[in-house]
């Protein structure tokens, strides 16, 4: 069965802020820099200080992931600047802080 225009549309802008959260900023931020400076070698951490990192990742992830969602369900647009949002996006985290992630 053939998706909709619409449909289309909303997985052509997931799949671009996918790609860009991996491959863009977030991505290169978030896991090619400290790779690049630790090559995943660090001290030798506690089972409670990893989980305790685990934690502090999973909880900052979360204004990440619900910025993408927003953009796409919301702005009906994406995080990438040339396939902008078509609506100002005032609610969730983006009441309070302009970038929030």
């Amino acid at each position: 069965m053939e998706p909709t225009e619409p449909r289309r549309k909303s997985l052509l802008r997931w799949g671009v802020s996918a790609a860009f959260v991996l491959f863009g900023g977030p991505g290169i931020v978030g896991v090619y820099l400290p790779f690049a400076i630790t090559r995943w070698r660090g001290a030798a951490e506690s089972a409670w200080l990893r989980g305790a990192a685990i934690a502090l990742i999973c909880l900052g992830l979360m204004p990440l992931l619900e910025s993408v969602a927003r953009f796409v369900r919301v702005g009906r647009g994406t995080l990438v600047p040339i396939i902008p949002t078509k609506v100002l996006l005032v609610s969730g985290f983006y009441r309070y802080v302009r970038n929030p992630m």
